[in-house]
Order: structure tokens, then C-alpha cells, then sequence
């Protein structure tokens, strides 16, 4: 196919149709950005290894921290309000992802998750208890403790 490349002022490139293709379905105009760096492909790659390893995120963390961490009595309550919770916020999520990048860039999403991130290190780190080789009722019997320890002040 004989087809006829322009380089525009503004730094895109057009394909315009030739005379051999009359009658054929063809593109009259496309445009393309600049080319990507090699820099980008490894990026690219980076991201697509870590997304596919993310199942491995504390995410999944969270539900088996509620389920041991929530008293037996409110845990199918407390697990429901978890997962409405946790959709609402992928809906949101979905509603502003692309509003977001589009006007103000990938980087503000990214300064997003790096805060999510931190945010929830910090919860995970300095609010949640140790459980390691508790039972359930020793954690149960820790926050009736504290629970009551807040109660009498």
C-alpha cells in the first residue's frame, strides 16, 4: 500500500491517501505522539511485573487482620461493612482514575497510592496488635481489656 507520510508543525505525522487507494478503506489522517524511549519499555515492564504480582499487596492483609481481630459476636457484621466499604471505594476509584490523569497527569495518581501506602504502613505498623502464636480469644480478651479500660476513664 502506497501511503504518503506528513510530519506536521507540531511534531505529529499524518498518513494521507494515495491514488492507488481509491475504493479501498483506508485512513485519511492519524496522528501519533512521539516515540517512547527505551527507558519506557523497562517501565513498563516494571509496572506490569509488580501488577501482576499483586496479589501479594497488604490489601488482601486487611481481611485476614479483621478476621482475626474482630470479637466472634460482630465479625459477619463488622466483614460485611468491610467489603461495602471496599467496593465503594473501587467505585470511586473508577469514577475519578481517568478525570484525574487527564487532566492533571499519571504522577498525582501515583503521589495518591505512595500516600494510601504510607498511611496504611503506618496503621499496620504502630496501631495494629501483634498476633503471632495468639488464639483468637487471647486477641478477644485483649480488646474487652482495652475496651473496658476506655470505658472506666
Amino acid at each position: 500500500m502506497d501511503e504518503k507520510f506528513k510530519k506536521l508543525p507540531d511534531g505529529t505525522m499524518t498518513i494521507e491517501r494515495t491514488e492507488k487507494d481509491k475504493g479501498k478503506l483506508t485512513i485519511l489522517r492519524a496522528k501519533y505522539g512521539p516515540i517512547p524511549s527505551p527507558t519506557t519499555g523497562w517501565l513498563v515492564t516494571v509496572f506490569s511485573v509488580c501488577s501482576s504480582a499483586s496479589r501479594h499487596r497488604p490489601g488482601h492483609l486487611r481481611l485476614a487482620a479483621l478476621t482475626e481481630l474482630m470479637p466472634t459476636r460482630i465479625r459477619a457484621t463488622g466483614m460485611g461493612i468491610a467489603m461495602v466499604l471496599n467496593t465503594g471505594v473501587q467505585v470511586l476509584l473508577q469514577l475519578f482514575f481517568l478525570p484525574v490523569v487527564g487532566n492533571h497527569g499519571f504522577h498525582v495518581m501515583f503521589f495518591i497510592w505512595a500516600g494510601s501506602t504510607v498511611i496504611y504502613f503506618i496503621t499496620a505498623a504502630f496501631l495494629m496488635p501483634e498476633t503471632k502464636g495468639k488464639t483468637l480469644e487471647e486477641i478477644e480478651e485483649y480488646f474487652e481489656r482495652k475496651s473496658r479500660a476506655q470505658g472506666q476513664k
